[in-house]
C-alpha cells in the first residue's frame, strides 16, 4: 500500500455512498448471506440442514470486494477495523458468542448506499419469506405450534419460532417506509395493515405486530405533515431513546429482583411475558459481565434473555452494549439534526422493540445497523480522512478521482 500525495492534498469532505454497480461483490455476498440467515431461522433446516458453508462463500465475496475493488482506505477505516477486532477478541477469549458476522457486515458495508442495501433486503426477505410460508402451507416443511397460557394457538408459518416472521416483516415495513417516506401511498399502507393483521391473528406476535401498527399509524401522520419539525425538547428525548429504554428496563429488573412480591411489578412482569424473571435471575446468579460476556451460553442452559439490552451484556459484555447504544444515540442525533422524521420513527421503534426482543445487532432483523458506520466518532475529521492509502496496482477505472473523494 502506498500513500497517494495527490489524494492527501485533496482530503474528502465525505465519502460517497456507492451502489450495485460499484460494489457488485458486496451485494452478491450480502444477498447470499441474507438468504441463508433467513432460511436458518425457518424449518428448512430440518430438511436441508443449516448450510453454513454458504456463509463462508459470502465472506470470500466480501473479502474479494475489500481487497480488489476498494479504491482507498483511510486511517479511520483502520481504527474502525481495530475496534471491531478488539470486541471479537475479548468475546472469543472470555465470552461464548462470536461477533464475526456483525463485524464483517458492518465494516464491509461502511461505504455502500443504504438505500441500495434496503432495496436489496426488502426484495430478498420478501421472496424468501414467501417461499418459507408457502412451503409450510403445502406441507413441504413443518410449522411449529405454540400455545399461550390463555389457550391462544400460535403458528410459526414455517419459521423456527412463532415470532420470527413478525421480526422479518417489521424490518421490511420500516425499510419500505424509510425509502418511500412521504411518497408512500395509502394503498401501500393498507396492504401492510392487512398483512400485519393476518400475521397477528396467525402468530399472535403482539410485540412486533403492535409496533408495525404503530409505525403505519405514524406513517399516515408524517405523510400528512411531511415538513413538520419536532420541537427541540422532543428531539432531545428522541436522541436518548435507546439509553432511556435500556436504563428503564434495567431499573425495573433490579426493582423486581428485590421486590418481586409487589403487585405492580408482578403486573409488569406479566405484561413482559415473565422477562423480568429471567433477567433478574441472570443478575442474581451471573452478575454483570463487563467485557466479553458470560463464558457460557445461557440459552443453552435454559435461561432465555429476550431483551436485546440484557442479551448484549451477557453475550458480549457491558462495554460492547454501551458502545452500541452510543452509536445508536449518535445516529438518532444525526437524524434529528437532519429532520429525518422517517429515520427517527424507525430508530425509535427499534429502541422500544429491543426491550422485548433480541434483534438489536441482528442484521437479518435490523438492516438499519448498517447506518451505524456513518456516525463513527472521528469519521468527519480531516486529519483521519486525509491519510489515504491506495493499492499499488489498481485497474484504471477503479482509481479514485478527486470527484469520488468529494462525493460529486
Amino acid at each position: 500500500m502506498l500513500c497517494n500525495k495527490e489524494l492527501i492534498s485533496h482530503p474528502p469532505v465525505f465519502i460517497r455512498q456507492l451502489g450495485f454497480k460499484e460494489y457488485p461483490f458486496f451485494f452478491c455476498g450480502y444477498s447470499l448471506w441474507l438468504v441463508v440467515a433467513v432460511l436458518n431461522t425457518s424449518s428448512f433446516v430440518d430438511v436441508f440442514g443449516h448450510n453454513n458453508f454458504l456463509y463462508y462463500v459470502s465472506v470470500l465475496l466480501f473479502l474479494f470486494q475489500e481487497f480488489i475493488f476498494i479504491k482507498y482506505i483511510t486511517l479511520i477505516d483502520v481504527l474502525f477495523a481495530a475496534c471491531l477486532c478488539f470486541f471479537n477478541i475479548q468475546t472469543y477469549l472470555i465470552g461464548h458468542e462470536d461477533l464475526l458476522a456483525f463485524s464483517i457486515l458492518l465494516y464491509c458495508g461502511r461505504r455502500v448506499s443504504f438505500k441500495c442495501i434496503a432495496k436489496c433486503t426488502i426484495l430478498i426477505q420478501s421472496v424468501v419469506s414467501f417461499i418459507v410460508i408457502s412451503s409450510s402451507l403445502i406441507g413441504f416443511i413443518p410449522s411449529t405450534v405454540n400455545v399461550r397460557d390463555n389457550g391462544v394457538i400460535r403458528y410459526s408459518l414455517g419459521f423456527s419460532y412463532v415470532t420470527y416472521p413478525s421480526y422479518v416483516f417489521l424490518n421490511i415495513v420500516l425499510l419500505w417506509l424509510y425509502i418511500r417516506k412521504a411518497s408512500v401511498t395509502y394503498i401501500e399502507l393498507s396492504v401492510f395493515t392487512f398483512l400485519n393483521s393476518a400475521l397477528l391473528i396467525i402468530t399472535n406476535a403482539r410485540n412486533a405486530c403492535g409496533l408495525i401498527f404503530f409505525a403505519l399509524f405514524w406513517a399516515v401522520i408524517l405523510k400528512l405533515y411531511s415538513k413538520y419539525t419536532f420541537p427541540l425538547l422532543v428531539k432531545r428525548l428522541f436522541v436518548y431513546s435507546f439509553s432511556f429504554f435500556a436504563f428503564a428496563y434495567t431499573v425495573i429488573v433490579v426493582l423486581y429482583l428485590y421486590f418481586r412480591e409487589n403487585i405492580v411489578l408482578q403486573i409488569i412482569n406479566k405484561f413482559f411475558s415473565s422477562r423480568l424473571d429471567y433477567s433478574s435471575f441472570a443478575i442474581k446468579h451471573f452478575g454483570v459481565p463487563i467485557i466479553g460476556g458470560y463464558s457460557k451460553n445461557l440459552v443453552d442452559n435454559g435461561l432465555t434473555l429476550d431483551s436485546s439490552y440484557f442479551r448484549l451484556v451477557y453475550d458480549h459484555g457491558l462495554i460492547f452494549m454501551l458502545t452500541v447504544i452510543i452509536l445508536y444515540t449518535l445516529l438518532m442525533k444525526k437524524a434529528t439534526e437532519d429532520n429525518d422524521n422517517w429515520l427517527i420513527l424507525a430508530l425509535f421503534i427499534i429502541a422500544s422493540h429491543s426491550v422485548f426482543d433480541a434483534q438489536l445487532i441482528s442484521f437479518q432483523h435490523n438492516t438499519f445497523l448498517f447506518l451505524l458506520a456513518t456516525v463513527i466518532p472521528g469519521s468527519n475529521n480531516e486529519l483521519l480522512n486525509s491519510h489515504l492509502l491506495t493499492a499499488y496496482r489498481r485497474p484504471k477505472h477503479m482509481s479514485p478521482t478527486s470527484d469520488d473523494l468529494l462525493g460529486l
